[in-house]
């Protein structure tokens, strides 16, 4: 797993609407450096708006709100808990 720095925008909704909200037209894409311009120029082709908000890489998981930190925890501890919540949950009824 891999992990990644996310530095997101004040906003006026709760930080759990901020994370999992599902209002549309929100996309999260993945490329390398090397196709900045190239993503940059079909954002910009199809009149899509286009901001980068953090960078993949390292162990940790890091996702800021303006200066407040809201998730700072090891990829390998978040898949261990993700991985194994089913069965948590089943185990507890």
């Amino acid at each position: 797993a891999i992990g990644a720095i996310i530095e997101l925008k004040e906003i006026a909704c709760s930080d759990e609407a901020l994370l999992f909200g599902e209002t549309p037209s929100r996309i999260i894409i993945s490329f390398s450096e090397e196709n900045l311009q190239k993503v940059t120029e079909i954002a910009n082709l199809m009149n899509c708006p286009f901001e980068i908000i953090g960078r993949v890489g390292g162990d940790f998981l890091d996702i800021k709100v303006g200066s407040r930190s809201l998730i700072s925890a090891k990829v390998t501890e978040l898949e261990g808990t993700w991985r194994n919540a089913l069965e948590k949950q089943l185990h507890e009824v």
